[in-house]
């Protein structure tokens, strides 16, 4: 009876801790599947989750994209995570982050570096404000907040820093996620050496993650690509941005004809020590351009520069045909930080309006050429000036 007894306890026993068994394992298999739903939310952050977003599924050479740092790249905590950080903040000396042009440059330079390393993208853009009062994200948040700490290792790479050479940077023999696994963190302080488009181009290393790129380096869709990507206007911007587009055409068979004109120091902006970018003589060309392209019933003339002067006599010869965007002329990186700053909305729309052009000219000037990388209008006529006033067609863009 005594063996019965125990025998019914024993079994009950075991029963009972099968029972617990198959309960932990079930909690532990929702548990793994929620994990695994937040690790994909965290992946959409990350930098694979832009070759993802290019269908780029396979990286058939031995520093593979989609394996590289796998372990790091799921963990929750931002600290922790590899990023490739873009920061033009106030402890990048001054005029190093230059103007718009070379801004985007920069960011361009800075995040394929993101790609091929397999990091997420940052910015971090204090100067002269807060570049989330324009531009926020677009596919790809690049603004999450992380402090400089130790363990961030930051380079500068502008092409006059000539002891950070690209091929210091980009060994023949070691690829970059290699040669940087070590920081978790890795700035760049205001670039905008395109030189490392080129440096890539040329190293074998690299050429089966660049076929997987939906662009060519240094060619205009690269920038159109990543700009597109990454950013949007604020609503309030593009509220502002929407009017000027209607008034510039009013119907589909209206002609935005556009010119951008960078003259250099002049006395709307005194701190520019740049150097004459358009002389005085080659700013009439830019005249006789716009209004060789005139149809007066069907044409809105839009000009931009960096000199008052210049925009009144724009306004003087096309009146009721012309249209500029409000507020004052500033430059990015010329001009005293709060002045730089109330000016941006004004930078960023010119920039959005040479975008929309359907017959352009511009200057010798990032901003100028950038601006008709981006532009919507595949069937564009693009006119280029050359250092010593020289115009040519821009047909390889």
């Amino acid at each position: 009876m005594l063996q019965r007894q125990l025998a019914k306890y024993l079994f009950f026993i075991v029963n009972l801790q099968i029972i617990g068994y198959l309960m932990y394992m079930y909690a532990e298999s929702i548990i793994n599947i929620r994990k695994n739903k937040f690790r994909q939310m965290e992946m959409l952050n990350s930098s694979i989750a832009t070759y993802e977003l290019w269908n780029i599924t396979e990286m058939p050479h031995k520093h593979d994209l989609m394996a590289n740092n796998s372990d790091v790249l799921h963990k929750t905590d931002h600290e922790h995570k590899p990023y490739m950080v873009y920061e033009c903040s106030k402890e990048v000396p001054r005029r190093v982050c230059g103007g718009l042009g070379d801004r985007i440059k920069g960011i361009t330079v800075t995040y394929i570096w993101a790609l091929l390393t397999n990091r997420s993208f940052i910015i971090r853009h204090e100067i002269p404000c807060d570049l989330e009062k324009f531009l926020i994200p677009n596919e790809i948040q690049w603004n999450i907040k992380l402090p400089v700490d130790g363990k961030e290792h930051r380079m500068a790479i502008r092409p006059s820093v000539n002891s950070i050479k690209a091929e210091n940077l980009i060994p023949d023999d070691e690829h970059i996620s290699e040669k940087y696994k070590k920081y978790n963190r890795l700035a760049f302080l205001g670039p905008n050496n395109i030189n490392h488009f080129s440096r890539f181009s040329e190293l074998p290393m690299y050429e089966a993650q660049l076929k997987q790129f939906p662009f060519k380096l240094r060619k205009c869709s690269m920038y159109k690509t990543v700009f597109e990507k990454l950013f949007k206007l604020t609503p309030r911007l593009d509220k502002k941005f929407q009017e000027l587009a209607a008034k510039a055409k009013p119907t589909k068979d209206h002609k935005l004809i556009c010119a951008q004109i960078r003259t250099g120091p002049n006395p709307s902006i005194p701190r520019d020590f740049g150097g004459t970018r358009t002389s005085e003589k080659d700013i009439e060309k830019f005249w006789t351009f716009l209004e060789s392209n005139i149809t007066r019933d069907k044409t809105t003339v839009f000009v931009t520069s960096d000199s008052n002067e210049i925009q009144k006599t724009a306004r003087e010869k096309f009146n009721e045909t012309f249209l500029e965007t409000d507020g004052n002329i500033t430059h990015t990186d010329r001009n005293r930080y709060v002045e730089a700053c109330s000016g941006m909305d004004k930078v960023i729309l010119d920039f959005h309006m040479l975008a929309l052009c359907d017959i352009a000219m511009v200057s010798r000037s990032s901003f100028g050429w950038l601006s008709q990388c981006m532009n919507k209008n595949k069937d564009a006529v693009i006119y280029r000036m050359r250092d010593g006033g020289d115009v040519y067609h821009w047909t390889d863009r």
